[in-house]
């Protein structure tokens, strides 16, 4: 936790602890050293995911060499996230 205490940008996986008291230390480090604070959501049992990791398990695709994928989401010009910049993820 020190890192954010500095104020360092950090990413933090699902879960972000495992006790509200742990999570409000971390949020109240963040607020302290003053940098983003960013919670990665993965998608790996979303339907739509364990629907594609089925048909590719039963060769509805044929055999795969390569993955990848690009998360988007439409938003309108107002939200906060469409100033940001572009943000890609690619898993390979």
């Amino acid at each position: 936790m020190s890192v954010i205490i500095v104020g360092y940008h950090v990413l933090l996986e699902k879960p972000v602890e495992v006790t509200v008291e742990d999570c409000e230390a971390i949020l109240a480090a963040q607020k302290k050293g003053g940098g983003k604070l960013m919670i990665a959501y993965r998608l790996h049992h979303e339907p739509g995911t364990l629907d594609v990791i089925d048909r590719v398990r039963k060769g509805d695709f044929g055999d795969p060499r390569i993955f990848s994928s690009i998360f988007t989401q439409d938003l309108k010009p107002e939200n906060h996230r469409a100033k940001q910049g572009i943000v890609l993820s690619r898993t390979i």
